[in-house]
């Protein structure tokens, strides 16, 4: 429901960076955050703190920057927040960048007979270029003599082909640059001695090559074409056949042959096409004779007055066609804790809402829980207490006090003040929100011989010290509506009603109220 809290959380997770050398003394960084929020309309970095008058400002729909040139001997730290509206910003998500050093290659050149072989030495690994004309299977043959030679696996070096006429060896990073910068170079010259050997050619192998075998059966002006191969034969049949029919009739002569059993399973492929797989010790010659009666026992299937055609319950032969996973929605609470601040006046009424002259000023601080039950994105059911202070000038209850410094006297007013609990009920329109509820709730007030408010408060009283206290209990109600500035702040309006229960006074109050969402 609060946005502020997932883009703090969001935005210190989100920051990856990628710090690239360039030279020995310069380096480029790239920052990139990855979180999806279209209601982003701007961000804003800086480099190394947080200056107000230091941002440089984005567009909302960026989503990395890099910086080049940069020092690569040194730290860069970047600052990252964003806006929803341009205005106010989130908390900011920090990144430091700093370059490995190790990641910049030594690099030698070995040259023989117009052709050059490079090598770039990295810290446990070495990248080999060597001329296109080399084939794979050239690298992997020397490479093969190398390692009888000097049982490199053994020394856990490794290597795999790039395929772009290079190859990377990699090796225990405890084995120093200088080290394998010497290995490499009596590497290369038996390299030389390998290229200069002369090699027998090998005689040629050949290779039977498997000619499937292809047949073409035609009923009623249809076609159906069988390549036959080993281990797969692919029936062709006209495209407007459907999959349902294909697979009742694949049930029919399984349950009548048991396929399955005989490890003989098919699979759908373009329209009009379906592959039947079997063990390749079924030559094609007894394939294609099962194929014939396969057919014989299609025309039967097809054919009314022959075979009656039933629809099969479940296929015996399930097409192995693939199923997307099932898409996983999370559920996003609505909860939301506000600290209520209210301020307003106060006054009594009788039965036939008559006033009786007496206002008194009214503060109050609320703690509301709302959408502790949600029904919905726009009702829900939470929990709300109220301690509120209700003060006004004693004896006469006036607020024409004659001397202005009394307006600041603590001891010049009657206090009353009340703890309630109430269920409240909340729509959500827009940036507003509309409540009602009510609960109940004690009341005290003090002195007892305050004719200003000693009426109010019936249950009884009690001393501490010499200080008597009157108190009462009340049920109470509250409606009003707020509306949200921003995640954090609201504003609005209410009007509050309570019911003494032993002096039976009815009392009402309306104010301003501000929230304060976490």
């Amino acid at each position: 429901m609060k946005k502020m809290q997932k883009v703090i959380i969001a935005l210190t997770a989100i920051l990856m960076m990628l710090a690239v050398p360039l030279t020995a003394a310069e380096m480029s960084v790239r920052w990139s955050w990855a979180l999806d929020d279209p209601d982003v309309t701007a961000y804003r970095y800086q480099m190394g703190g947080e200056n107000p008058e230091g941002w440089t400002e984005l567009s909302g729909d960026v989503s990395s920057l890099e910086l080049s040139g940069l020092d690569a001997s040194a730290e860069y730290t970047l600052y990252l927040q964003r806006s929803y509206d341009g205005k106010n910003w989130s908390p900011s998500a920090v990144s430091t960048a700093k370059a490995d050093l190790d990641a910049v290659p030594d690099v030698r050149i070995y040259c023989y007979a117009d052709y050059e072989l490079r090598a770039e030495i990295y810290t446990g690994s070495v990248i080999l270029s060597y001329p296109k004309a080399v084939s794979d299977a050239d690298a992997i043959a020397f490479i093969a003599t190398e390692n009888e030679k000097y049982g490199l696996s053994e020394l856990g070096v490794r290597y795999e082909l790039n395929g772009d006429g290079s190859a990377t060896f990699s090796y225990p990073v405890t084995i120093s640059r200088e080290t394998v910068i010497a290995e490499l170079d009596r590497l290369v010259a038996d390299l030389i001695e390998y290229l200069t050997t002369p090699v027998e050619e090998p005689v040629p192998v050949v290779v039977p090559v498997s000619v499937p075998l292809v047949k073409e059966y035609s009923y009623a002006g249809y076609t159906l074409t069988a390549t036959i191969d080993t281990g797969s034969t692919l029936l062709v049949y006209p495209a407007f056949v459907t999959d349902d029919e294909v697979n009742g009739f694949f049930a029919y002569v399984n349950e009548k042959y048991d396929l399955a059993s005989l490890g003989v399973f098919y699979a759908f492929g373009e329209a009009g096409e379906v592959t039947v797989s079997y063990p390749e010790i079924y030559s094609k010659e007894t394939v294609a004779a099962e194929l014939d009666k396969l057919v014989a026992d299609l025309i039967a299937y097809i054919t009314p007055a022959a075979v009656p055609v039933t629809e099969p319950e479940v296929p015996a032969v399930i097409p192995l066609t693939p199923i997307a996973p099932a898409e996983v929605v999370e559920d996003e609470s609505l909860f939301a804790f506000s600290l209520l601040v209210r301020g307003g006046v106060l006054s009594s009424f009788d039965d036939t809402f008559t006033f009786d002259g007496r206002i008194f000023a009214d503060l109050g601080l609320g703690f509301d829980f709302s959408h502790l039950i949600s029904a919905g994105e726009n009702f829900g059911i939470g929990l709300r207490s109220d301690l509120d202070l209700n003060f006004l000038p004693k004896e006469t209850g006036k607020w024409n006090l004659e001397n202005p410094l009394d307006y600041f006297n603590v001891f010049v007013y009657g206090e009353m003040v009340s703890l309630d609990l109430k269920v409240m009920m909340e729509f959500t329109a827009g940036p507003a929100d509309i409540y009602i509820g009510g609960g109940a709730g004690f009341a005290i007030g003090n002195p007892f011989d305050n004719p200003a408010i000693e009426d109010y408060l019936a249950l009884g009283t009690f001393d501490i010290g010499k200080v008597r206290f009157s108190m009462d209990w009340f049920a109470s109600a509250t409606a009003g509506v707020r509306f949200y500035t921003s995640d954090l702040f609201s504003i609005g309006a209410e009007v509050n009603y309570r019911y003494m229960v032993e002096s039976q006074k009815h009392m009402g109050s309306a104010g301003i109220i501000l929230g304060f969402t976490f």
